[in-house]
C-alpha cells in the first residue's frame, strides 16, 4: 500500500509519467490492500480517485462490490446502492447472484436505505437489483421478487400490524377499512389487510362482516388455503392473527358459489 501511495504522489507531482492504465492499477493495489487491512476510511479515498479511470471488467466488477461494502461501512449507504447498480449494469456472470454475501449485501443496502428514511430509493434499489438478476438464475430471481413484495407490503401496512400486535382492534378496523377502499393495494397487500380485517371484525362479534370481508380473499388468490397462510404469514410478517377458534371459523369457508 505504501508503494502505491508513492507512486501516484510521484504520478500527480508529474516525476512519473503514466496512462490512466497504469495509474489504475497503481490505486487497485492500494484501494485493495486497505480493504483488507480493514481500513475503510483509507479504502474509501482510494476508491474515490479509481472509480472514474478505466478497469479490466474483471477487476472492475470486484472492485463496485468491495466499494459498496466500503461504504457501507463508512454510512453512506446510497453511494454504496450506486456502487452495486452500476456493478449489475456491467452484466456480472450469473455465479455472482449465488455468493449469499452478495445477496446478504443487497438486502444491508436496502435496510440501511430505510431505516435512514429513504424508503422510496431503498425499494426502488431493490427492483433494480432484482430486475438485473439473470434468467440463468430462475430461483434465485423468484425468491428475490418475492422479498420485494414482502418490503413493500411490511412498509405499506406497518401501522395496521402495529395496531393488531397492541391488540387495537379498533384501530385495527379503522386502518384496514380505510386502507382497503382506497384501493391501489397489491394482491398480497390485500390479501393480508382482509385477513386482519375479518379477524378484527370477529373480536368484536361481526361475524358476518368477518366472514364476507374473508371471502374476498378467494377472488384474489383462488389457491388460497388457511392452513398454509398462517406459517406464511408468521414466518414473512412476524404475526399471529388467529386463534383455534378464528382458525376453525375461517378454515371452514370456502368461495361463493
Amino acid at each position: 500500500m505504501q508503494l502505491a501511495s508513492e507512486g501516484i504522489e510521484l504520478i500527480d507531482r508529474g516525476v512519473l509519467d503514466a496512462s490512466d492504465e497504469a495509474k489504475a492499477q497503481l490505486l487497485w493495489v492500494g484501494f485493495s490492500s486497505a480493504y483488507r487491512l480493514g481500513e475503510m476510511n483509507t479504502a474509501g479515498t482510494w476508491a474515490a480517485q479509481l472509480a472514474p479511470l478505466p478497469q479490466p471488467w474483471e477487476q472492475h466488477i470486484q472492485f463496485l462490490f468491495m466499494a459498496a461494502e466500503v461504504h457501507l461501512r463508512l454510512g453512506d449507504s446510497q453511494q454504496a446502492s450506486h456502487d452495486i447498480l452500476t456493478l449489475v449494469g456491467q452484466g456480472p456472470r450469473p455465479e455472482y447472484y449465488r455468493d449469499s454475501d452478495v445477496i446478504e449485501q443487497s438486502y444491508r443496502i436496502y435496510g440501511n436505505l430505510y431505516r435512514a428514511g429513504f424508503e422510496g430509493q431503498a425499494m426502488e434499489f431493490l427492483r433494480q437489483y432484482a430486475h438485473s438478476i439473470p434468467a440463468t438464475v430462475t430461483e434465485l430471481k423468484e425468491a428475490y421478487e418475492d422479498s420485494i413484495t414482502v418490503f413493500s407490503t411490511r412498509a405499506k401496512l406497518a401501522s395496521g400490524f402495529e395496531a393488531w400486535r397492541n391488540t387495537s382492534y379498533g384501530q385495527v378496523v379503522s386502518f384496514y377499512e380505510s386502507i382497503l377502499t382506497q384501493g391501489g393495494l397489491t394482491p398480497e397487500e390485500e390479501v393480508i389487510s382482509r385477513q386482519l380485517l375479518a379477524a378484527a371484525y370477529f373480536a368484536f362479534g361481526r361475524r358476518a362482516e368477518a366472514e364476507d370481508t374473508f371471502r374476498e380473499i378467494f377472488n384474489l388468490r383462488p389457491d388460497f388455503v388457511l392452513a398454509r397462510e398462517i406459517p406464511r404469514i408468521r414466518t414473512l410478517y412476524a404475526l399471529t392473527i388467529y386463534n383455534p377458534e378464528t382458525e376453525r371459523f375461517f378454515g371452514d369457508l370456502r368461495p361463493n358459489s
